[in-house]
């Protein structure tokens, strides 16, 4: 009699590990030593110990691994020789279905080739159609060109000659919130003529008369700024003046845009 111990994660797979490392005898016996302790998760915490009893003559006899080898060679033998000839059928099947590809791509190849011959005539047609768009952008650049070559007051000044209606009245309006914003309670009045506006207040605003100069200049140049970015006009030419009628000695203050 032969004994041997193993162990496993669990009673079974020790069980089964005794039984194939001893050779898989007919008649064993079984005996646990240790049942093995698992975890809360179910893991092994500690391993199953068994012990396996057995009479060496109840093992089978093993064929070595050399006389397996000689009858797998032996029986694969005229297996290779078929391989060898299903190898060639599908070379050659291989060989044919390349050669008849190749034919249909010529064919293919031909055909393209007449249909392009034949849609040779229609070519200047498509000409005339992708020269038609450049004609008008080269149409385009001669008015650029035009505008560019007149005379830049002509251009700057051709839509807006003088004080239109709509630039009074916002200047007029704009005069007003200026007023209230600064808290000035003097009457005045706004005239326009060609180019030049005039804002006459009837009495002095400040009682230095070099800063009341100071704070016309920077009311003209707001009201010319104003006037600028809501008509998205350059206004050069315009002229914005504030004046008072103060005795000792009056103040001119000019913008010009």
């Amino acid at each position: 009699m032969k004994s041997m111990l193993h162990e496993a994660s669990s009673v079974a797979k020790a069980i089964e590990k005794a039984w194939a490392e001893s050779g898989k005898p007919r008649e064993f016996t079984i005996n646990v030593l240790e049942p093995g302790v698992k975890n809360f998760f179910g893991f092994s915490k500690l391993p199953a110990i068994v012990s396996i009893t057995f009479d060496p003559k109840s093992v089978p006899a093993v064929r070595s691994e050399s006389t397996d080898r000689r009858d797998q060679r032996q029986q694969q033998k005229p297996r290779n020789a078929n391989g060898k000839d299903e190898q060639k059928r599908r070379d050659s099947r291989e060989q044919r279905d390349r050669s008849e590809r190749n034919d249909r791509s010529n064919d293919k190849d031909r055909l393209v080739r007449q249909q392009g011959r034949s849609e040779q005539p229609s070519k200047p047609q498509r000409m005339q159609q992708v020269t038609e768009p450049r004609t008008r952008d080269t149409q385009r650049e001669q008015v650029r060109d035009q505008q560019r070559e007149q005379p830049r007051d002509v251009r700057e000044y051709e839509d807006l000659a003088s004080w239109t209606p709509e630039l009074t009245a916002d200047l007029q309006g704009e005069i007003a919130s200026l007023v209230n914003a600064i808290g000035i309670a003097v009457a005045y009045a706004v005239t326009t003529d060609k180019r030049n506006a005039h804002i006459a207040f009837n009495t002095g605003i400040l009682p230095v008369v070099d800063d009341e100069r100071q704070l016309f200049m920077s009311m003209s140049y707001l009201l010319i700024q104003f006037l600028k970015k809501k008509h998205k006009k350059k206004l050069r030419g315009f002229h914005i003046t504030i004046t008072t009628n103060r005795h000792d000695a009056p103040q001119q203050s000019p913008a010009d845009s």
